[in-house]
């Protein structure tokens, strides 16, 4: 008898992702949260409450557009850099919906088959990451015995894209595993040079680098700092920094700040 897509991928990486301090949320009670919405709303309302108390009762987020300018619109969401204006101290201000600089301040959740139709399409994604009640990153799993099971699993996210692209308004990133390996890359953005092996320092080994690409602070830096988008001619583009990239990053501030006597240094051009 041939392991099944959830038994054989889905279900462990759910189980990794919950030794590295994910909760798990069972699909009923998700769907239950959601009640047919994008994200759990009472978690979200209640974070961003806490976060800015000073808000208004009736303040309620920005509309997003269900495209690649309401993914980048999001973003900007998600790192606080849309404001409110506080009545009290008679000035806007920025909105936190994540804390950065307090992780252990946000609730980081884990669930499956995460579902939505929007009248027109349904689609359902195999595991969902969610920070403080929203949808940030998504993995799309294949059984280990299909052949071409990476390039299966990135044209069902390009489905999702086409049918249902109010799903990835929200979503950032995207993993795709089956039982060796991952790839990765950003949402909205799935041509093929684009989508790049995750190596999380071990070969081979599917738990290593689950843990490492979805080691909490490392999403956080990937929505923080290492996503980008560019605008050439009207047409906006979506990058992500790759592994080698953001730790030379991590590097040469590291270095700046605890080593101020050092003046000069060398980035190697592929970096």
């Amino acid at each position: 008898m041939h392991p099944t897509e959830s038994s054989s991928v889905q279900e462990p990486i759910i189980r990794y992702a919950e030794s590295i301090g994910w909760t798990r949320v069972s699909r009923e009670v998700s769907d239950e949260r959601r009640n047919g919405g994008l994200r759990y709303e009472a978690v979200f309302q209640s974070k961003l409450r806490e976060f800015n108390p000073w808000l208004p009762k009736e303040y309620m987020i920005p509309n997003f557009t269900a495209d690649i300018a309401g993914n980048r619109d999001f973003l900007a969401f998600l790192r606080g850099r849309t404001t409110a204006y506080d009545t009290a101290e008679n000035r806007e201000k920025n909105v936190i919906v994540i804390d950065f600089e307090h992780p252990e301040n946000n609730v980081y959740e884990v669930t499956d088959e995460f579902a939505y139709n929007n009248g027109h399409f349904g689609n359902r994604e195999d595991i969902v990451f969610l920070i403080n009640g929203i949808s940030v990153a998504v993995v799309e799993c294949k059984n280990m015995t299909k052949s071409e099971g990476l390039a299966l699993a990135i044209d069902q996210l390009r489905r999702y894209q086409r049918e249902t692209p109010e799903l990835i308004v929200s979503q950032q990133t995207f993993a795709v595993a089956e039982g060796i390996g991952i790839m990765y890359g950003v949402t909205w953005n799935l041509i093929r040079r684009n989508i790049f092996v995750w190596k999380g320092d071990r070969i081979g080994e599917l738990e290593h680098k689950i843990k490492t690409f979805f080691d909490i602070s490392h999403i956080l830096g990937l929505i923080g700092k290492y996503i980008m988008f560019m605008e050439n001619d009207g047409e906006i583009s979506k990058l992500i920094l790759r592994e080698h990239q953001a730790g030379a990053v991590e590097a040469v501030v590291n270095r700046c700040l605890t080593e101020k006597e050092k003046k000069r240094g060398l980035v190697w051009h592929t970096q």
